[in-house]
């Protein structure tokens, strides 16, 4: 099945793999398709061939819905994807055959039982849709694909892969939920010690393969004769579990939004065991029976509970199914208390040490209850599980420290301190020999002072070393204070766990400037600690909420630095989820638990698909979301007075506008709102024409120029030529979505430009909204130096203020002032890669389909370096000063395409791979570059390795 990327976009996919063709034909279409980028230009260009009966290298890195060999999949049509041979020159696919089948020996045999595409005339190797039986429950599917090249030259067989599918109906569970029978009032602020669950079954005969299905809300472990089942915690992830009795509201809304609950898919098979087997579950409170922080409301769903499947199947074919029951027992151990906010209280001596073996005697335990579901559908997971992902050895405090304006540590006898070296999310492993019935408290204090509450305490038992770390919470904290010990503990006996989403590294960067390094190391650090349960959070202690303002913010900064493609499905379905059914709005922060913010904060549900698809190419995330993405822009047309300004939300609401300025927020929140309606509406106009909703395109472009002309109408002073009370950002929204009207655009930069170099001396006094586009109105208007000025102050208000005086990671107010550990001022970063090395997706052809290589030369760096991984392979764009000559080394992946711009060519002599450009077979000229672009040299290059060397002209 071929999959399009873009309805009316030049269709590459067509011609752009067929090197026999015309290569003038393919290469003008080609640079047809970057129009939006680089105005006309004629086309140069040489045939590239393979041998026929060449045989190229196998496709490798198959994956179903993005992930390697997975469990679990409940999609009714999985999207498969592979990679072909990093960066093979001039060649592309041009065809490709999967075949899939129930058994392996079938698939070995060529064999494609389930289905056989044959071959398909297409260059797509993402997001190819599965198109043959339907799947059912439990399936298991191998397959495998074949690819032909250029010339019709066919690759051989990949290796096979597989996906399994999860539990696809209701009807599928044949479990109840259960657990403690100990009833919690539901508004007491207390909760009951964590329930475990246990039951013991007969397996009989040789086991083919057993899967485990469950779900423990609000967390869960899972146990199978002692063992702990895989290496995930704080698992499942969190969302809108079902209907709840939302009580003390601090911000007024409903919670009618749609309900999920997710459930994971384990293999089992090696924990199995002919006779007897015992099953155990422990359930922790998590966001389902959160109690402790009631800032925002009392917001708990319920008391913890369990969902739990087996299917064991036997060699001989035959499956047996185990699920959850009342007859299950349950009792209570030693965890006696845990919330994530707040920490756990463990005491060591109620441990039972084989409560998970079938042997063990659960006479005295009680039986299970049998609970409610929570009113949404069970789903399978897809979204990464957090994990412990690193351990940081820590030092012992000796001395007092103190942060900004804060006493950290204060050294007192009983009282020991240790720094574990930065900042990060996670807990503390403890190792100690205490005398039994000591009780000792570890707390969480972050760089700025503040503890947030956060704290574990651990009873000892008494019997030699004992190890401790906690099962249901995670803190945010640099620092650990741990009091009660009868026997002083040494730091070698102490180390920090690193706990956030386990996703993988997507990008690299890295400079000439010390200090821009130090930023981005700080902010993947601080994005890193605020990803939990498949949320992007504010911060992983004070609040932990999924904020769409500084979620969507942040975004683009980690799509270049982590493969967020799996996590940003999973939340942009959260804020669909949270979504007023009738009324469109959408609350402020998803999974809904409370929160303030305005119009830029619900808007994360158009722009979080909107990256999905510019970044992945990921087509199905904009069609399943369309609907809510159209509603949540009518509700914002409502909320327009007679002047079509943006003056409120809903009854009750915030507006805050571009929040954590340097001093008091002084752009009026109406522009603000307005600006990003308009900025919204034309987003919504070029997704309506991907979906090729063409009465919706003209809807939408006449919002955007009402919106457009209501903003100028009311904040524009053409004599002034700026807009407001003509700051940074009062300037810079309007030139950043495309309202200032071209007469007076130049005069409006020029203010802006005069405002930064005379008023703030190259110094933000913007706030989360506004300060990444601060960078890039600059940069698209010829003036990537002062944006990189800006981002080398080291006085306040600067990063490199922050930095100088400690900064592990990035913080939440300019001034230090509230946490320490806040993602959404790393927005910046996403201009190191776009801006700095010159790696941007093209919006015509998206998912770095075709690749835009446009680096900015800019004083004080003498060389940047940057990769990432698309779906396609791995980019690359490093450039460097040798002696007064630029080198640029670029890296195409195989299935790709790039327009490299080369930056101040002017009439230098450029060289490819050594020869002069002119003369090379490598490259295709396209004349004429954008008048952004002045000097430059635009060049379209297949897939390659590709070095270009040069002496700049500076042109301004």
């Amino acid at each position: 099945m071929q999959h399009n990327r873009a309805v009316g976009a030049a269709p590459l996919n067509a011609v752009g793999l067929a090197m026999d063709l015309n290569r003038r034909r393919f290469l003008g279409l080609a640079a047809a398709s970057v129009s939006a980028i680089y105005a006309g230009g004629r086309t140069v260009a040489t045939s590239a061939k393979l041998p026929r009966g060449h045989i190229l290298p196998a496709a490798h890195h198959l994956t179903c819905e993005y992930r390697t060999n997975p469990l679990g999949i409940d999609a009714a049509k999985p999207r498969l994807g592979w990679q072909l041979a990093p960066a093979l020159h001039a060649v592309h696919q041009t065809a490709y055959q999967i075949l899939v089948a129930g058994d392996l020996s079938k698939l070995e045999s060529d064999v494609g039982d389930l289905w056989n595409s044959g071959k398909v005339d297409s260059e797509e190797s993402v997001d190819v849709v599965y198109n043959g039986q339907p799947m059912r429950s439990s399936l298991r599917c191998y397959w495998k694909v074949r690819i032909w090249y250029s010339n019709n030259v066919r690759g051989e067989w990949s290796e096979p892969a597989v996906w399994e599918m999860g539990l696809l109906a209701p009807s599928d569970w044949h479990a109840v939920w259960i657990g403690s029978p100990e009833i919690e009032s539901s508004d007491a602020f207390a909760t009951a010690a964590a329930p475990y669950l246990r039951t013991v079954f007969r397996m009989d005969g040789p086991i083919k393969a057993a899967r485990a299905y469950v779900c423990g809300l609000g967390y869960y472990e899972l146990y199978l004769n002692g063992t702990k089942v895989g290496n995930q915690v704080l698992a499942p992830a969190q969302t809108d579990y079902g209907p709840r009795n939302l009580q003390h509201l601090l911000y007024p809304v409903r919670d009618n939004g749609l309900k999920r609950v997710l459930y994971n898919t384990y293999d089992i098979t090696s924990h199995l065991r002919s006779g007897n087997n015992a099953v155990g579950v422990i359930l922790g409170n998590g966001w389902y029976n959160q109690r402790a922080r009631r800032v925002e409301g009392w917001m708990w769903y319920g008391q913890p509970r369990l969902i739990l499947q087996l299917r064991i199947e036997y060699a001989d074919g035959t499956v047996m199914l185990m699920g959850t029951t009342p007859q299950w027992k349950v009792a209570t151990g030693p965890i006696l208390q845990d919330a994530i906010f707040t920490g756990e209280t463990y005491d060591a001596r109620r441990e039972m040490p084989t409560w998970c073996q079938a042997d063990f005697d659960d006479s005295a335990w009680s039986s299970a209850r049998t609970f409610t579901a929570p009113g949404g559908p069970l789903q399978a997971q897809n979204c990464p599980f957090d994990r412990v992902v690193e351990t940081l050895a820590v030092t012992a405090l000796v001395r007092p420290v103190r942060g900004l304006e804060a006493q950290i540590f204060q050294p007192k006898p009983g009282l020991y301190g240790f720094d574990c070296g930065r900042n990060f999310a996670g807990w503390v492993r403890l190792k100690l020999r205490q005398p039994a019935g000591t009780k000792i408290k570890i707390q969480y204090i972050e760089d700025s002072g503040l503890r947030y509450g956060q704290s574990d305490t651990y009873i000892a038992k008494g019997r030699g070393e004992e190890v401790y770390e906690p099962r249901f919470t995670w803190h945010g904290f640099r620092y650990i204070e741990v009091s009660g010990c009868v026997n002083p503990p040494e730091a070698q006996a102490i180390s920090g766990r690193c706990v956030h989403a386990d996703v993988q590294s997507g990008g690299a960067f890295e400079c000439s400037s010390p200090l821009l390094n130090q930023i981005y190391a700080n902010y993947r650090r601080t994005q890193l600690a605020a990803m939990h349960g498949g949320v992007p959070m504010d911060c992983p202690h004070r609040e932990r909420l999924g904020y769409g303002a500084d979620g969507h913010l942040s975004a683009q900064s980690a799509i270049y630095s982590f493969d967020m493609h799996r996590f940003y499905i999973k939340w942009a379905q959260d804020l669909a989820d949270a979504q007023g059914p009738r009324s469109g709005f959408i609350p402020h922060t998803a999974p809904f638990e409370g929160g303030g913010g305005g119009p830029a904060w619900g808007s994360a549900a158009i722009l979080i698909p909107w990256y999905v698809y510019l970044y992945y190419g990921d087509r199905r995330i904009l069609e399943t979301h369309y609907e809510v993405m159209r509603k949540w822009v009518a509700f914002l047309q409502s909320c327009t007075n007679h002047l079509g300004i943006i003056t409120h939300e809903e009854p009750g609401g915030w507006c805050l506008g571009d929040w954590a300025t340097p001093e008091t927020i002084a752009v009026p929140p109406e522009l603000v709102n307005t600006c990003y309606l308009a900025h919204l509406c034309n987003v919504m106009a070029d997704i309506a024409g991907i979906m090729n909703r063409q009465a919706d395109v003209a809807r939408f472009k006449l919002g955007a120029r009402r919106a457009t002309g209501a903003v100028n109408a009311k904040f524009l002073n053409v004599a002034r030529s700026g807009y407001s009370i003509e700051r940074q950002g009062a300037n810079v929204f309007p030139l950043a979505f495309g309202i200032v009207p071209s007469a007076v655009e130049s005069k409006v930069f020029d203010q802006l430009v005069q405002h930064i170099e005379k008023t703030t001396h190259c110094h933000f006094d913007t706030g989360i909204l506004a300060t990444p586009l601060i960078l890039d109105v600059l940069t698209r208007h010829g003036r990537a130096d002062l944006a990189m000025a800006m981002m080398s102050q080291t006085t306040y208000p600067s990063y490199g203020w922050q930095i100088a005086i400690g900064a592990t990671t990035l913080w939440e107010q300019w001034n230090g002032r509230g946490s320490h550990m806040h993602p959404m001022f790393g927005s910046v970063c996403a201009w190191f890669y776009r801006d700095l090395a010159g790696i941007k997706p093209v919006r015509r052809d998206p998912g770095f389909k075709t690749i835009d290589i446009a680096p900015h030369l800019v004083p004080g760096l003498t060389w940047v370096r940057a990769q990432y991984h698309c779906p396609f392979g791995n980019i690359r764009s490093d450039w460097r000063w040798q002696g007064g000559q630029l080198a640029l080394d670029v890296t195409i992946p195989t299935g790709s395409t790039a327009v490299v711009t080369l930056p101040e060519v002017g009439d230098a002599k450029v060289r490819c791979n050594g020869r002069a450009v002119e003369a090379s077979t490598e490259v295709i000229h396209v004349l004429k570059p954008a008048r952004s672009d002045r000097g430059a040299k635009v060049l379209t290059v297949p897939a390659g390795h590709y070095r270009f060397d040069y002496n700049p002209q500076r042109v301004r």
